[in-house]
């Protein structure tokens, strides 16, 4: 990745999804302690690399609701460990319910107010054919 960034400059890297990468946890290492450590290397490595990573964790299977929704997701859902949720700079969920095209954008953890702004959401329609999301409400008075 290092080589990448020196050679090509990009603004940020996407890792996505974070289950695809082959992960060699060290022996004795709970899976828990290596989402830890590996998250704060790739902060250390954003922050020396000067660059944006971005890393795609998707959630555990999610428990049905009594009506037979499935509720939506936060960052505590996210497969693997709770790091996700405690160590993240930003946390970004994107949810629609299944068979349904509104989709919510919402970011639920914000550490740095004047960088990254605050939490919120926006609503939209997405446009699978387009891969396009047309906001039906900006989350203006919304909190």
């Amino acid at each position: 990745m290092g080589a990448a960034v020196s050679r090509f400059d990009p603004f940020a890297i996407v890792i996505d999804p974070w289950n695809a990468l082959e992960h060699t946890r060290p022996q004795g290492m709970s899976q828990t302690e290596y989402v830890g450590v590996s998250i704060e290397r790739i902060k250390r490595f954003a922050r020396r690399r000067r660059v944006h990573v971005v890393a795609v964790a998707h959630p555990t299977k999610l428990q049905r609701l009594q009506n037979g929704e499935y509720p939506r997701p936060n960052l505590w859902d996210i497969a693997d460990s709770a790091h996700w949720a405690n160590k993240a700079d930003l946390g970004v969920m994107v949810w629609r319910k299944s068979g349904d095209t509104e989709t919510e954008i919402a970011v639920v953890k914000s550490k740095f107010y004047n960088e990254l702004g605050r939490p919120g959401s926006i609503r939209g329609i997405f446009d699978e054919t387009k891969a396009r999301l047309t906001v039906t409400n900006d989350g203006a008075g919304m909190r």
